[in-house]
Formats: structure tokens, C-alpha cells, sequence
């Protein structure tokens, strides 16, 4: 890596634990201010368990079961770039500055990498763009799910009173997971959109 910006990026190591956990972008060019968490890790520590809500509606389960299968499905994306991106020194250096001291300072670092360096996060970018694409497909997804759960009705499907609040329980926890599933797959795609962006700015 280059030694001019080796020290800085060194640092940022020292604080890992953003890009083991996965770093993402926290929505803001600004950097951090000491201390503050970012929205992705505010996220990681929130999410709710990936397990389906029984309605004790069989209309109901459809639902909440696709939409628990879709946010299983979004974990293990998030979980596969934290994988490579834990596997890659540059790229986890990189996205910790990011996230440290903001979009600037990760445009220049990478703006001064060279060699293997250079190749090595070229191709992170792009295989984290290409993977991204998946994402879109799971919001299009969500968004249909969405509408599903919205619009539900356990009243309709239940004639005993004492079944509704236990129905309507599976149906807000199948809303919230719903919820952290958009939220996940938001970070992927604002994610990828910086990398296409970094991209067509540097014409690679």
C-alpha cells in the first residue's frame, strides 16, 4: 500500500471492529464524530431474529413466513460481504476511513492506492456492485410483501376474540423484520451506488 497514506489507514485498523462488523455507509458524507455509531451499526445491534410469526391465520403465515424467508435471505448477503470485505486488508482499511473521517478522505486514499492495492480493491468494488444487484431484487420483493402485510386483516379470518391479539403480535414482529430487511438492503444499494459512482468519476 502506499506509505503515504499507510499511516493514517493503519489507524483506522486499530478500530477493526467497524470493518469486521461489516462497514457501511452511515448515510452521511460528514465523518463521525467520537463515539457516534453509525446507522449500520445501530441497525446490527437493533435487527430482530429472522424467525417466522405464527398468525394462526394459514393466509397470514403465507405471509409472514416469505417475508421471514426474504429478511434470512438479506442477513446472509449482509453476512457474505462482511466476509469479503474481512478478507480483504485494503478494502476493510479503506471502508474504515470511510467511516471514520468520511467520503473525502476515502476518495483520496483510494485515489492513491497503487499495485496490488490498487487491483485488490478494484476488484472488491466490483464484485460487491455485481452482488449488490441481488439487492434490488429483494426490495422489489419487500415492497410486494409490504403491500401483503399492510393490508391484511386478521378480523376477517378469525371469529374468536381471544385469537386477535396474538395474531396481530406475529403480524407487527413480521412488520418489523420487514422493516429492518428494507433497511438492510438500503445500506447495500447506497453501498453500491458509491462504488459505481467512485467508478464512473475515476473511469474504470
Amino acid at each position: 500500500m502506499n506509505k503515504n497514506i499507510l499511516k493514517p489507514i493503519v489507524s483506522i485498523l486499530l478500530v477493526g471492529a467497524l470493518a469486521v462488523t461489516g462497514c457501511a455507509s452511515n448515510g452521511k458524507e460528514e465523518p463521525l464524530k467520537d463515539g457516534a455509531k453509525t446507522e449500520y451499526q445501530i441497525w446490527q445491534e437493533e435487527k430482530p431474529e429472522a424467525i417466522a410469526t405464527d398468525t394462526g391465520i394459514p393466509a397470514g403465515n403465507l405471509i409472514t413466513s416469505g417475508i421471514a424467508g426474504l429478511y434470512q435471505k438479506t442477513l446472509d448477503l449482509d453476512e457474505k460481504f462482511r466476509e469479503k470485505l474481512s478478507n480483504s486488508k485494503t478494502a476493510s482499511a479503506l471502508e474504515g476511513l470511510r467511516e471514520a473521517q468520511g467520503e473525502e478522505a476515502w476518495k483520496k486514499a483510494e485515489a492513491n492506492l497503487t499495485g496490488e492495492d490498487k487491483e485488490e480493491y478494484a476488484k472488491f468494488r466490483k464484485n460487491t456492485i455485481n452482488e449488490s444487484a441481488v439487492a434490488v431484487e429483494y426490495m422489489v420483493e419487500a415492497t410486494k410483501l409490504g403491500i401483503g402485510i399492510a393490508s391484511f386483516d386478521v378480523k376477517q379470518y378469525l371469529s374468536n376474540p381471544f385469537a386477535i391479539p396474538a395474531a396481530l403480535s406475529a403480524i407487527a414482529n413480521a412488520t418489523n423484520q420487514l422493516a429492518s430487511t428494507k433497511t438492510a438492503l438500503e445500506f447495500m444499494i447506497e453501498r453500491s451506488d458509491s462504488y459505481k459512482s467512485m467508478e464512473s468519476e475515476t473511469g474504470r
